[in-house]
This record gives structure tokens, C-alpha cells and sequence, in this order.
């Protein structure tokens, strides 16, 4: 079964505002969110968290490249959670993707019934 491109869309996006208000409890969870939201809306392509990290690390000032480096490093088991070394560029960081994500929206073209999402295969 699939799931209409705008239907998708909008339920990705629903809940952007809220995760911000999530990013100092639950940093790792937020930031890896907003990178598959991002590289989904860049892409059409949905990812798993650290595939999505991985593609949002390419697309990163190097400034934010250290953020979801440790992201990803956490998700993936790599690292323990541990944001206090970094904590004040978790938001910056998170505040770009976010810049991203609402920065696409008025691009998304939810009336083109040729638009599909699909599986990232890597």
C-alpha cells in the first residue's frame, strides 16, 4: 500500500515545532528527526537515522558537522549519550535544519501526482 504524497508530507512535518521544544531532553531523537525530515524533503528518499545523519553531515556547514557526527555515533552505539561537551552547539545545529525544513516546504508540490517517496536501499 502507499501512502499519497501529501498525506506523507504533512505528517512529517507535523510535529517540527514540538521536537524543538524536545531538542535538550531528548537531543540524539530530535536531531536525528530533523535529519530524515530534511534529507527526505531534499530527496524524496527516506532514510534511517544514521543514513540520514550521514547525508545531513555531507550537507552541514563544518561547524554543525561535529553535532551529528556524535548523533549518529550514539544511535549506532558507537558512543554513550553524552551532549555536555557540545551542548552549545546542539541548537545552532538543530536550528540550521530546521531553517532547511522550512526553507523546502513552500517547494514541496503536493499536487504532482507523478511524486513518490521512496526507501533509501545503501
Amino acid at each position: 500500500m502507499e501512502v499519497p504524497y501529501p498525506d506523507f508530507m504533512k505528517a512529517m512535518l507535523h510535529d517540527v515545532n514540538r521536537l524543538v521544544v524536545d531538542l535538550e531532553h531528548d537531543t540524539r531523537n530530535v536531531l536525528l528527526t530533523f535529519a530524515r525530515i530534511w534529507s527526505t524533503m531534499e530527496t524524496d528518499i527516506i532514510r534511517s537515522k544514521p543514513a540520514a545523519a550521514d547525508w545531513v553531515i555531507n550537507h552541514l556547514p563544518e561547524r554543525h558537522q561535529t553535532v551529528m557526527k556524535r548523533a549518529k555515533s550514539i544511535c549506532i552505539g558507537a558512543e554513550n549519550e553524552y551532549w555536555d561537551d557540545i551542548k552549545m552547539l546542539t541548537k545552532p545545529c538543530a536550528d540550521f535544519m530546521v531553517d532547511k525544513i522550512n526553507g523546502r516546504i513552500p517547494l514541496v508540490n503536493c499536487n504532482d501526482p507523478n511524486k513518490r517517496i521512496k526507501l533509501y536501499e545503501g
